[in-house]
């Protein structure tokens, strides 16, 4: 074997509740499989708790509430996508989540899983860290992954950075062995950083770069533009659509524009340089000119930014800065 590419993906975050499979208790990793053998049951559910305020937190609960469940999601920061949004754009989702229906349990622990008492082998309720009782017949927990580097760490590669550190090329410190995706801590070269990125975007162009390299002379070195995206809320009779896009890094002052209604825009901004934006429910045109933003990082006013009455005119402005700037 001249090479060995790595495909390893990522294990459930530690959750220190004891899970019993017959609680009707799901992670979210191996959930598809657990799925598909209590369908019968699923489908009589009423009462689902979410753990988790992240992505995957945030989708499950959009679609549990869109099939009429009772739904709660719980978590212990702050507010929701803690590592992306900001507290007032949180606000607004929250918001708007509440308004569908959705419990929000936010700055909470959970204690224990309290068994049915009926004999159906169901969970009945989440105990939370204050003693407080949230009803359920389901629970979903989508708290988070971690690279499951094991079989590498032992094989003596640095897993020190995160993930299976590698080059632009997806190489690791031993010959013919590379890794790409979830598990690969690479050079994020826009922003001069060790990076491990979990986002199926990342997972699909870092495997085709790393073949490309293996079947070809290429010595470009990966150059990825963080980008993650969300669509919930799109089932028929919806009142409210939601699909927004990030591109870029969210470190610096912020700048957020419009009323949510159904648009809103979010701009990260350092040393005066427009570093990350996000985008909620923009047109195609302005979903394509954010990562044109994100990646030139041009310099921006952030005073006439934030006189912006609307997102189209702080786009426009934004644009206006990437012509300046050429």
């Amino acid at each position: 074997m001249d090479h060995l590419l790595s495909l390893q993906d990522v294990q459930p975050q530690g959750f220190q509740i004891k899970l019993v499979e017959t609680y009707l208790v799901f992670t979210m990793f191996g959930m598809l499989q657990m799925l598909m053998r209590w369908f019968h049951r699923w489908k009589k559910q009423k009462k689902v708790v979410v753990v988790g305020g992240g992505y995957i937190g945030m989708e499950i609960a959009a679609a549990a509430v869109a099939w009429k469940l009772d739904t709660t999601i719980i978590f212990p920061e702050d507010h929701l996508l803690q590592r992306l949004f900001t507290p007032s754009l949180a606000r607004r989702y929250e918001e708007l989540y509440q308004k569908n229906g959705v419990k929000i349990l936010k700055g909470a622990s959970i204690k224990s899983l309290e068994a049915s008492s009926n004999g159906n082998g169901g969970v009945a309720s989440v105990k939370l860290g204050d003693g407080s009782i949230v009803e359920a017949d389901t629970v979903i927990i989508g708290i988070g992954a971690k690279p499951a580097v094991g079989p590498f760490e032992r094989v003596g590669l640095n897993t020190d950075v995160g993930g299976i550190q590698v080059d632009g090329l997806f190489r690791t410190s031993i010959p013919g062995i590379f890794a790409v995706g979830d598990v690969a801590a690479f050079p994020l070269k826009i922003y001069s950083r060790i990076s491990r990125v979990e986002h199926v975007d990342h997972a699909r162009r870092s495997a085709q770069h790393c073949v490309k390299a293996l079947l070809s002379a290429q010595t470009n070195t990966y150059d990825y533009l963080p980008y993650f995206y969300s669509r919930v809320f799109e089932y028929e009779g919806s009142p409210r659509k939601v699909w927004w896009q990030f591109f870029g890094d969210n470190v610096g002052e912020t700048v957020e524009i419009g009323n949510f209604d159904p648009k809103i825009a979010t701009f990260w901004i350092e040393s005066g340089k427009l570093k990350g934006v996000l985008v909620e429910s923009g047109s195609p045109e302005e979903f394509q000119l954010l990562p044109e933003l994100a990646r030139r990082q041009p310099p921006i006013d952030k005073a006439k930014l934030q006189n912006a009455t609307s997102v189209e005119e702080a786009l426009d402005i934004a644009r206006e800065s990437l012509q300046a700037a050429v």
